[in-house]
């Protein structure tokens, strides 16, 4: 689940429901990000397993939701997905989960230079370059013995 939620991130908050042992065990959320719920989800995917039902839970508005602001110019929700995305590189374990980090930072990424969130850009462009290494031999051992 970790590596699918960095890849995308499709969870609908107030649809789920999570023990308070675990929300303790995490530290909670991170109420300096205004995207703690992404950040708690990714933290909690690492160690944690998450069941799913098909049914109906709740009715989303849309219009003016907090979701439809993170495009806005220099919005905060793009450096808090910078943020939670430097949690996420230090929780990597494996080349599946850098190349999903490296799929969200290059989303991610995109969002924030036409957003004009340079603070943003420059972080993301931060957690590539430390991405690069491990996806290069990853790619190169592929090339050579795959």
């Amino acid at each position: 689940m970790y590596s699918i939620l960095l890849r995308k991130y499709y969870i609908s908050t107030p649809t789920m429901m999570m023990s308070r042992r675990i929300l303790d065990e995490l530290g909670g959320y991170d109420e300096a990000l205004s995207y703690e719920d992404f950040d708690f989800w990714v933290r909690s995917a690492r160690d944690y397993q998450y069941r799913f039902t098909d049914a109906v839970l709740v009715n989303k508005y849309v219009e003016k939701s907090l979701s439809t602001q993170q495009y806005l110019h220099r919005n905060r929700h793009t450096l808090s997905a910078a943020i939670v995305c430097e949690k996420a590189l230090a929780l990597n374990k494996s080349p599946e989960d850098d190349k999903a980090l490296w799929k969200r930072v290059s989303y991610e990424l995109k969002w924030a230079m036409i957003t004009e969130n340079w603070e943003a850009a420059t972080r993301f462009l931060a957690i590539r370059h430390k991405l690069k290494p491990s996806l290069q031999i990853r790619l190169l051992r592929n090339s050579c013995f795959g």
